[in-house]
């Protein structure tokens, strides 16, 4: 052996020494050396040597290096991609060395870590970049095809089933088209070979397993990677092989060769393990042709193979078949092809018109919907040519509908030969249901389970099946009713089919059906106490959990099912059984909260005796119970509580938990309950909100802040838990929108305004786009929309205190100048900028300010009157030979969202300072004639666009009145109107005739806005449809009331927003100067 052979040995021994310090050394030297091509070579050569323990090591640095290759190349540089494509091609070589070498010697048997390395490199290689190896296998091919031998053929089927194994995830066309040319060309070899094996030594033991003796270990591994190479074939490369006789007499040979492995492992003979294994495989291959391929099974007789299937579920006696085996069958009840519900329903109809197993109560039958064919006629076809002549069909569709319909019949045909559903179903349950007294204790360990007893796969393949019968209804219902004695065990795995079945099940229901059920979970419940009474409790909830999802048949079925939860949480038991009706209880109310059943039982039974139960299992330490628990109590509460003492209850469990989930629970259902009420009844009356219910919600919001009071109230956090932080402030805003608009002095609205000024003005990343800063922007500007109306019949001063603007009142009390500063920071938000200017007036200090938004608003006029869109229809105001440019008068609704957020601001500086008249005559001083009446224009169609909102109309119409009374001498006051389409209607200016005021200069402007206002006055509603909720996190957030008040208040310098006095004293601005 060489140095370096001796030295890299060294190294992978130090890698695993229990010395730390010598094992870093070791491994760091390892990733210095793992892209080097002698140390990859040397790893190879340790490799196949016979050190396993240091072999499988190497093949672990060997796949590891190979693929962090591959990863560099897409780096693409190009000389260290030539270092690495170097290192590459000396591996691949040695390793076809190695591969020639194992064919040449028949003694030498290739390891499996040896082919996966190969695996790694062909899919990156093969068989463009390694044509030497794809021209190696088809010599070996050839070679063994005349001359067979075992270790040889073991080697080359081994290595052809890694290389297509890993071509099944490569799915670029590229590789699809590579993928059908090497299967165009090996599987002819392969196929060979597994017939020459199967007809040679497989067939013969179907008369003496005896023979079985003269398989070596050798020819048992290459029989299960062939089967397993074959199956891969067909369920990914071999499309269409349904149309093949060829293929499908090799597919059911496969099936004979899989009873006869089954006829094998029966009989316990030597290397029983390894026809395990192979049964393992053709199992799970024959379950992926029929998720990818189900077609390939249709004119063949899988009952061969089924029947097999259904033995080792009832006698194999290893748990890994039994798991396959229900794997498979999950696959088939899954599968649209093998169980179409079209001919599954059409089957049944047939087959089972009269159930066999009977009851006292006649379950409802739904009416058939499905087509009447009549089996006994049903003719099966054994060939694709065989079906297409024989309905002379040409459609595909068709063609595949037909074979679905045969596949779909072959299946329940071999279930019904084996006494059909119920003696099925009645084995699974027996065999794979039944829990033993180990299990259940271990199970009773947990104190509140939420989950069942581990099983089995069992479970997922009883809901897979979709069971469409009266008949196993009847069996299930039937013993559910008969229990007797303390069978406990045999019992529950009735329960587990009921509760696996009910999706079906429901359909058959009745009233007595629910009624009879109920009646035998009410003596179960009264059982004394034993090792299975809380899995007793645990079905019955699940059980009765279904039902409450349900729209359910009667009022008196919801009743009694209310009664029975009431008396399960209500009892005295331990509270690992109370909770178990919980969740039930839960949904059921969720379900039923609108009817009236709850109201009787708060008339005849007081809130606080469930409030008290449920808030005895708000602690216990399970998330889903916390959550239901609490959320159920603060639904009772707000919904039938008048004195409001249990709210204080769900304050004081809040503060004693202080849990993520008990303030999420808290803020959902304050959240559902502000979502039932009427928005509008709650703004625009006085007592419409419960004062229990406003304290309630302020001590929830008082609590879930973070604070701090060592230096006066202090907000350190919005929200104690991160994780709901959007939730709460949404619930917040939320709350602020639905109070009145009038505010109760006894009240404190506003104690937290302050504060929440005072943390929002250190936050500095408040203009990031996400929903948390957008929420608290909403938040403050709530708050100020609310002191502005609230300010119009409270007193209030402000005072200079140093450098400081404090606003003083009996409600609170804050730094103007810093809401001063945030309204110029969050310019953008022209709510909170509109709010801040109408409830504390325009000072010097936002003179800038005002400007920045004059400008952006005149920017967005100029945007529309040169907009591109081809109108049908054109104006521009003339004047003694002047013109302006023509424009326009109809826009895209989206080059008007920037004015009408605009408009009121800009409506409010105009009525409150000369800043409006400052810009509009310094804007444009080398022109200005032309630009004011450019602008003048574009607001006059503005006007006449605006008829969504009659106050946003009026709003543009007194602008465009004080553009006209400021610059008397520079308007030209005359429209003309260019039609430039036939289709040009006049309607849509607001009268029947364009001429109604005729002059040869055009249409006089004045009278064009008084038939603006005209259409205002007839718009004019006292209720708004508002713009539509917001929604956080699924719960809606009502629309803000008091910025619409405010909002339409700035656009007509309005005192008093009743319909009579809408246009009071406006009608004097309309006056031409």
């Amino acid at each position: 052996m060489s140095q370096e052979f001796n030295y890299v040995i060294e190294l992978l021994k130090n890698s695993i020494s229990p010395v730390e310090s010598i094992r870093n050394e070791a491994s760091n030297k390892i990733i210095e050396f793992e892209l080097n091509s002698n140390f990859l070579i040397t790893l190879l050569d340790i490799a196949t040597s016979s050190n396993n323990e240091l072999s499988k090591l190497s093949y672990i640095i060997l796949k590891n290096s190979t693929c962090k290759i591959y990863s560099l190349f897409t780096i693409n540089i190009n000389q260290t991609n030539i270092e690495y494509r170097n290192a590459l091609e000396r591996v691949k070589a040695k390793l076809l060395e190695l591969l020639i070498s194992s064919f040449n010697n028949s003694s030498i048997r290739l390891s499996k870590d040896f082919f996966i390395l190969v695996r790694r490199i062909c899919r990156h290689e093969f068989p463009v970049n390694w044509p030497e190896l794809y021209e190696n296998i088809l010599n070996i091919l050839g070679v063994l095809s005349n001359q067979p031998d075992d270790l040889k053929l073991f080697n080359l089927v081994v290595l052809i089933h890694h290389i297509f194994k890993e071509r099944l995830s490569m799915r670029l066309y590229r590789d699809r088209a590579t993928n059908n040319k090497l299967v165009e060309q090996l599987f002819p070899y392969v196929s060979k070979f597994w017939a020459l094996e199967f007809l040679g030594k497989w067939k013969v033991l179907e008369s003496s397993e005896k023979l079985f003796v003269n398989f070596n270990e050798v020819q048992l591994n290459t029989s299960v990677y062939l089967d397993s190479l074959i199956l891969n074939l067909y369920s990914d490369f071999l499309k269409n092989s349904f149309k093949s006789r060829d293929l499908l007499e090799l597919f059911m040979n496969l099936f004979y060769k899989f009873r006869i492995l089954a006829k094998l492992n029966e009989a316990n003979l030597d290397k029983t393990g390894l026809v395990r294994k192979n049964i393992l495989r053709i199992i799970k291959g024959v379950a992926r042709v029929i998720e990818r391929q189900p077609f390939t099974l249709v004119f063949l007789d899988f009952s061969v193979f089924l029947n097999e299937v259904f033995h080792f579920l009832v006698l194999s006696g290893s748990t890994e078949v039994e798991n396959e085996c229900v794997k498979l069958l999950i696959v088939i009840f899954t599968s649209n092809s093998m169980n179409n519900e079209k001919y599954v329903n059409v089957y049944f109809d047939q087959v089972e018109p009269v159930p066999k197993v009977q009851t006292n109560l006649s379950p409802i039958r739904p009416p058939r919907k499905s087509e009447t064919i009549d089996l006994k006629t049903v003719v099966y076809h054994d060939s694709y040519e065989s079906l297409v002549s024989s309905k002379n069909m040409t459609k595909q569709n068709e063609i595949d509908d037909m074979m679905e319909r045969q596949l779909t019949f072959c299946f329940y045909k071999v279930l019904s030969t084996r006494g059909g559903f119920v003696p099925f179903l009645d084995m699974l349950r027996n065999k794979y249901l039944k829990l033993d007294l180990e299990s259940i204790r271990e199970w009773n360990e947990d104190e509140y389970p939420t989950d069942p007893p581990a099983l089995n796969m069992v479970p997922s393949l009883i809901s897979s099946m979709n069971i469409n019968l009266v008949e196993v209804f009847n069996f299930v219902f039937n013993s559910l009713l008969k229990f007797e004695g303390d069978d406990f065990f045999n019992y529950d795995t009735y329960l587990q089919l009921y509760t696996l079945c009910f999706k079906e099940f429901y359909k058959f229901h009745s009233f007595k059906h629910f009624s009879s059920i109920l009646d035998v979970f009410k003596r179960l419940v009264d059982f004394q106490e034993n090792v299975c009474t809380k899995l007793l409790a645990f079905r019955i909830s699940r059980i009765v959990n279904l039902w409450c999802k349900k729209p359910l048949l009667t009022q008196e079925t919801k009743s009694q099912i209310l009664t029975f939860l009431l008396k399960c949480l209500c009892s005295d038991k331990s509270d690992s059984y109370k909770v178990q009706h919980l969740v039930p209880l839960y949904n059921l109310y969720t379900n039923t909260m609108d009817e009236n059943m709850w109201i009787e039982l708060f008339r005849s039974v007081k809130t606080d005796y469930l409030v008290n139960h449920l808030a005895s299992i708000v602690k216990v330490n399970v998330p889903i119970i916390r959550t239901r628990s609490i959320e159920l109590i603060c639904n009772i509460c707000l919904e039938y509580e008048e004195d409001g003492h249990n709210l204080n209850l769900i304050v004081s469990l809040y503060n004693q938990v202080k849990s993520v989930e008990i303030c999420e629970a808290i803020v959902k259902s304050i959240h559902e309950f502000i979502s039932k009420l009427d928005w509008v009844n709650c703004y625009t009356r006085l007592d419409s909100l419960n004062k229990n219910f406003i304290v309630f919600v302020f001590k929830i919001i008082d609590s879930n802040l973070e604070t701090d009071i060592r230096e006066g109230f202090c907000i350190v956090g919005l929200s104690r838990y991160s994780l709901i932080s959007e939730l709460f402030l949404s619930m917040w805003l939320s709350f602020l929108r639905i109070v009145p608009l009038k505010l109760t002095e006894h009240m404190n609205y506003f104690y937290l305004f302050g504060p929440l000024l005072d943390h929002l003005h250190g936050h500095e990343n408040l203009k990031e786009d996400n929903i948390y800063n957008k929420l608290c922007i909403e938040l403050l500007t709530e708050y100020v929309l609310m002191l502005a109306t609230h300010m119009e019949y409270n007193d209030y001063i402000i005072d200079a205190v140093g450098e400081q603007v404090v606003f003083k009142s009996t409600y609170t009390c804050f730094d103007l100048g810093k809401l001063y500063r945030m309204s110029s920071l969050l310019n953008d938000c022209t709510s909170l900028v509109l709010g801040v200017f109408y409830a504390f007036g325009l000072t010097p200090s936002v003179t800038n300010q005002c400007l920045a938004t004059i400008d952006r608003f005149f920017n967005s006029l100029e945007e529309c009157s040169h907009s591109h869109q081809q109108p049908s229809y054109l104006a521009s105001l003339t004047l003694s030979g002047k013109a302006t440019s023509l424009q326009p008068m109809r826009f895209k609704r989206d080059l008007l969202s920037n004015i009408v957020d605009l408009l009121p601001v800009v409506n409010k500086i105009m009525f409150t300072n000369q800043a409006l008249a400052d810009y509009i005559q310094n804007r444009n001083g080398s022109n200005t004639e032309v630009w004011v009446n450019e602008v003048l224009l574009t607001l006059v169609n503005v006007a006449n666009m605006l008829r969504s909102d009659p106050f946003l109309q009026l709003g543009c119409v007194i602008l465009c009145c004080y553009i006209i009374s400021a610059f008397p001498g520079l308007i030209y006051l005359f429209m003309r109107v260019d039609k430039r389409l036939e289709a040009f209607d006049a309607l849509e200016l607001g009268w029947d005739n364009i001429n109604i005021h005729e002059n040869r200069q055009g249409i006089f402007v004045m009278c064009y806005l008084l038939r603006v206002l005209s259409n205002v006055a007839g718009n004019y509603r006292m209720k708004y449809v508002l713009i539509s909720a917001e929604k956080v996190e699924g719960h809606a957030i009502p629309p803000s009331n008091r910025f619409e008040y405010i909002k339409n208040k700035a656009l007509t310098n309005s005192k008093c927003l009743e319909q009579t006095k809408l246009f009071q004293g406006k009608l004097r601005e309309f006056r031409y100067i």
